[in-house]
């Protein structure tokens, strides 16, 4: 080799260690494929740490025989949980990792490819900020540490002078190593965060400190390298008491909020508190498949624009190994984790049910009567509701018209009675009465949205909120019963 050809790669080598180490994204060699939701497709995404040693041949038969099947198109791999080993920076080395975890670059795009090769959108993340006991930063960099509570504090101090250097190296590796084009930062459950030992947060606004650390990766991640970024989206609805929430003002409209619930409710008020601050939303459930459910009818109902379409999440070690039979329901289920049971029948339950819909507005008018068993009306009484079709949806196009037929139905779809047609040309909402013997039913809203680029009408289906009638006669003692719940532990 010549002198001045072994100098020239000698100088390229100390360029391209210190752009890691600055947090420099090194140059591309190919352009990232765009894969994922097609245009007027919503998001059927899943999240997972990969984990165990036979995690690779059962992750390539999930997802050729699952998750192509079923429609899943975007999988997001979590390697927060020492799921990585880090070479940007020496200090990485001194980190142990257990025996089944910590990824290579290679295996990192062994497992992208597999996703690409089947037509799924590839996303990694890292949690930032908070969980900081599960992750290698602080087992590294422990000067980080939030309070100065060292390896096994909960967060890093987002003030800290040097840790955006380390971590912007750390998202700048992952992004590179899966070829992503978007990243999920993270940043629930603050425990942790702002400790009163730390001197540098010490005085600062909660809100204003958690929307700065969000800013300073949105500049990162969105301003540098041009990626999507996610976020969960707790701690700016109250979660601990942190004083955060306001930090939903402060934060840029293009982050994409996780707003994750598992346990069951009749509606989801957070989905519009979201889009209503301009926000783009992916709900998410986990293993409770009647929770999972209301949650995607309650989230298509407020839909619009910004109503991504549904992240599943798993919280188990066990995905590459046993989702794929229990998704596909082979061999004995009671020989699989019950947790991953209930991922697969949350998955089945509702990913037929994630098509963009037109944006709709359901009131009723009618008063449920005092001490009624949750939403309930009584049979000798007319019901009055207010039902809107608009001119919007997420479809990813705009929509022209909607129109739509509002129908009364048992909770299995059966037909009751059809109720009358609305339209979004209609002035206001319509309103419709109805009379029904007691039992157990919900309003489907059955309609056709005129959509622009490419012209074409989309059929849509919205159900609100199950509701009872009741015999007047046995309502004092009637029973409060939560429509198609189940208990479930929550972590």
């Amino acid at each position: 080799m010549r002198p001045r050809t072994f100098a020239m790669l000698a100088w390229a080598g100390i360029l391209a260690l210190t752009a890691c180490r600055l947090g420099t994204p090194p140059a591309r060699t190919k352009p990232i494929p765009r894969l994922g939701p097609k245009p007027g497709e919503l998001w059927k995404a899943i999240v997972f740490a990969p984990q165990g040693p036979d995690f690779m041949p059962g992750f390539r038969r999930l997802v050729a025989e699952a998750f192509v099947p079923l429609g899943v198109n975007t999988v997001i791999f979590d390697m927060h949980w020492r799921g990585y080993r880090y070479t940007c920076y020496p200090e990485f080395s001194k980190v142990e990792y257990p025996e089944d975890s910590g990824w290579t670059k290679a295996e990192a795009q062994e497992a992208a490819a597999i996703c690409r090769e089947n037509g799924i959108r590839v996303l990694v993340g890292m949690n930032a900020l908070t969980h900081q006991n599960h992750g290698v930063l602080l087992k590294a960099f422990p000067e980080f540490a939030e309070g100065g509570g060292g390896a096994k504090a909960m967060g890093w101090c987002p003030l800290h002078p040097r840790v955006n250097e380390v971590v912007f190296a750390m998202m700048d590796e992952l992004l590179d190593a899966f070829q992503a084009d978007g990243f999920h930062v993270g940043m629930d459950e603050g425990w942790g965060f702002q400790d009163p030992k730390c001197e540098r947060c010490k005085g600062w606004d909660p809100a204003e400190l958690w929307a700065k650390a969000v800013k300073d990766m949105h500049a990162h991640l969105v301003g540098k390298r041009g990626v999507q970024m996610l976020m969960w989206g707790d701690m700016l609805l109250g979660w601990g008491d942190k004083g955060t929430k306001p930090a939903t003002d402060l934060i840029p409209k293009d982050v994409i909020i996780c707003d994750w619930h598992y346990d069951f409710a009749h509606d989801y008020p957070s989905v519009r508190y979201f889009l209503e601050k301009g926000l783009r939303v992916l709900p998410c459930g986990w293993q409770n498949p009647a929770a999972s459910l209301s949650l995607v009818e309650s989230s298509l109902r407020d839909a619009d624009e910004g109503m991504l379409g549904h992240l599943y999440t798993t919280w188990s070690p066990l995905i590459g190994q046993e989702l794929r039979p229990a998704l596909l329901e082979e061999g004995d289920p009671s020989k699989l984790n019950e947790q991953v049971r209930g991922i697969a029948g949350a998955m089945r339950a509702t990913l037929p049910r994630l098509q963009p819909v037109a944006s709709t507005r359901i009131e009723f008018v009618t008063e449920p009567p005092a001490g009624a068993p949750g939403p309930a009306f009584l049979s000798d009484d007319p019901v009055e509701v207010r039902v809107a079709v608009l001119n919007r949806g997420n479809f990813g196009a705009p929509v022209r018209k909607a129109a739509a037929r509002v129908a009364l139905e048992t909770l299995e779809g059966e037909a009751v009675q059809d109720l009358g047609a609305v339209k979004s040309s209609d002035e206001s909402a319509r309103l419709f009465a109805f009379r029904a013997p007691a039992g157990k039913y919900r309003l489907a809203i059955h309609g056709t949205a005129k959509v622009a680029a490419p012209p074409t009408r989309r059929a849509f289906t919205v159900y609100d909120i199950p509701f009872q009638i009741l015999d007047p006669g046995r309502q004092k003692e009637a029973v409060r019963e939560e429509i198609g719940t189940r208990p479930v532990e929550t972590p």
